[in-house]
């Protein structure tokens, strides 16, 4: 066995890729653990365990067989969860406890935290399996139209705008096919726009790295399915002092410290609400993005945390530095959807990435992939990171990355969604 501090990362997915790269580049030997065998991540990794990142047992059992020093999650909420579950039975270092990891990922905890500590939000109610006790579980007290979601998934799982008391009666089964709890969240529908704050907190002090905007897809069969992040948002910086102590009052409510945030918040005529808050590096490709602006290497940094953590010494003579110099002013990352249909072949990604300002254009799905109407966010085909001196030099880039790019069915139909204007730097 290498003699190597043992790192499991859970997720062998694309949002995984460069923390398993980087992992090993800092002198972990990396066991990366997801339930698809076929995940790329298991051939970057020194070795593989085959386990769902939802699987709390299935991962411990898996952190014992491999004799791990730390396990790192990065890119969705539920996996942090398993993480700092795992940590504590295992006295592992993490950053979050499991009941601190329960309140970032766990709506019914997250909304209640929330409103103790006077954090505006939308208005909500917890409704059990059974229509005829909403009365009393409080419906009646939300207004119309409203927004079903399960309290422990992601990814837009199971979200969707409800209009009606029989639509949510209908939904029902679906929110509960993604979650593991017998409630389901209601929120009054708050007409507004998104952005996402990314951030760390060390030490007690708040650090934002990018105020994004965070851009969804209106589709009927889904709801807040992202297209693109954009920097700098369109609602900067007018917004930036109140988004700025939101935040502060965000993380001294949940106690967050030595970790990253990702909180997303919504602007609207009542003003910015909180929506959901997660204590992660974001799953939109951040990694990739949010050095361009800030000079920061955020996975390096994150990285390295933990393997301070495990006090384990560097393979090599001294760490990379995660401070540098900003190379870009503007970036735009598209997270690109297709029509419904069989992929058959991409083109254009090759001569994407030749050009200069583009950081990443990847495709995601294999070929032979079927894709059905929109449901969610695991439906994205493909992603983009696209970076200029400007806004002109940025959006220049995504007309030239949907001109470019085709994804095309039997047919030779590109299946492409042309999200070109929600991509657009503002």
């Amino acid at each position: 066995m290498s003699g190597l501090p043992r790192l499991m990362i859970l997720g062998g997915g694309s949002s995984q890729l460069r923390a398993i790269s980087i992992a090993r580049d800092l002198g972990f030997f990396v066991i990366c653990a997801d339930r698809d065998r076929a995940c790329p991540g298991r051939t970057l990794a020194d070795e593989f365990a085959e386990v769902s990142t939802f699987d709390r047992e299935g991962v411990l059992r898996g952190a014992r067989r491999h004799a791990v020093d730390a396990i790192y999650a990065i890119g969705s909420d539920q996996p942090i969860l398993t993480a700092a579950w795992v940590s504590e039975q295992l006295g592992l270092p993490y950053p979050l406890s499991a009941a601190a990891a329960s309140a970032v990922t766990n709506k019914r905890i997250m909304k209640k935290r929330l409103a103790d500590a006077g954090i505006a939000t939308a208005r909500w109610r917890l409704l059990s399996d059974d229509p005829a006790s909403w009365e009393r579980e409080g419906l009646g007290e939300l207004t119309p139209p409203w927004v079903a979601k399960p309290v422990d998934s992601q990814g837009q799982r199971g979200v969707a705008r409800i209009e009606t008391e029989g639509q949510l009666r209908r939904h029902l089964p679906t929110v509960r096919s993604f979650s593991r709890e017998p409630v389901m969240l209601v929120e009054e529908y708050y007409p507004s726009t998104e952005v996402t704050v990314s951030g760390w907190v060390h030490a007690g002090d708040v650090e934002i790295w990018t105020i994004t905007d965070r851009v969804t897809i209106q589709s009927e069969s889904s709801l807040g399915v992202c297209s693109a992040h954009r920097f700098p948002s369109m609602h900067s910086p007018e917004n930036d002092d109140e988004i700025t102590a939101i935040t502060r009052s965000v993380v001294a409510a949940f106690e967050l410290d030595n970790a990253p945030i990702y909180f997303q918040m919504l602007l609207g005529a009542r003003g910015v609400l909180v929506n959901e808050i997660a204590s992660r590096l974001g799953g939109a490709y951040e990694d990739q993005s949010i050095p361009l602006v800030t000079g920061i290497d955020i996975l390096r940094l994150s990285v390295g945390e933990v393997l301070s953590a495990v006090k384990a010494p560097h393979t090599h003579a001294g760490r990379l530095p995660v401070r540098g110099t900003p190379s870009a002013r503007v970036f735009s990352v598209p997270l690109l959807f297709a029509n419904p249909g069989v992929v058959t072949r991409y083109e254009g990604f090759e001569e994407m990435r030749a050009r200069p300002g583009v950081v990443a254009c990847t495709p995601l799905l294999p070929v032979g992939t079927e894709i059905l109407p929109m449901q969610n966010s695991t439906q994205r085909i493909a992603y983009a990171v696209l970076a200029g001196s400007d806004r002109a030099a940025a959006n220049r880039l995504v007309d030239t990355l949907f001109d470019t790019i085709q994804i095309l069915d039997r047919d030779g139909t590109n299946m492409l969604l042309d999200t070109r204007e929600d991509c657009r730097v503002r």
